[in-house]
């Protein structure tokens, strides 16, 4: 049955994250052949049950810091800040790694987070002397 003044978006292509990192699909389901390549997509941040606001939806059930901007309750500021220094974090760190191992940046953190150091978020600096925003 017809939806009216509904919209529905979904992506064909299928990330290697999660259950799906080692799954093999049709070329067509393939990131790289939509022209997305291998690094990191950037998405939108998202927002736990349980409060935490994670910096990636395909990573939100992962427990590594490197994803934890912060939670319901913390500086809208604070969480803008750290959210710039994870896509900071993703271009100096993520992806040249991913690359390096030959794989994609979902793949990397899903199987080798623990591997990498995570950004610098705002509530990890110890001195107010240390410049918050990424240059």
């Amino acid at each position: 049955e017809a939806n009216p003044h509904r919209l529905f978006k979904g992506n064909k292509v299928l990330f290697h994250a999660g259950n799906a990192s080692e799954q093999e699909v049709d070329q067509d389901r393939e990131a790289e052949f939509h022209g997305l390549g291998t690094g990191c997509v950037r998405c939108f941040p998202v927002l736990r049950s349980d409060g935490q606001l994670r910096a990636c939806p395909f990573a939100a059930e992962l427990d590594a810091e490197h994803h934890n901007l912060g939670q319901v309750g913390d500086d809208p500021a604070d969480l803008r800040h750290d959210y710039e220094q994870f896509l900071g974090w993703v271009d100096s760190t993520l992806d040249p790694a991913a690359r390096e191992r030959g794989i994609t940046s979902c793949e990397m953190c899903h199987q080798h987070i623990a591997e990498l150091a995570p950004p610098r978020y705002r509530r990890e600096l110890a001195s107010p002397s240390v410049p918050l925003r990424a240059g």
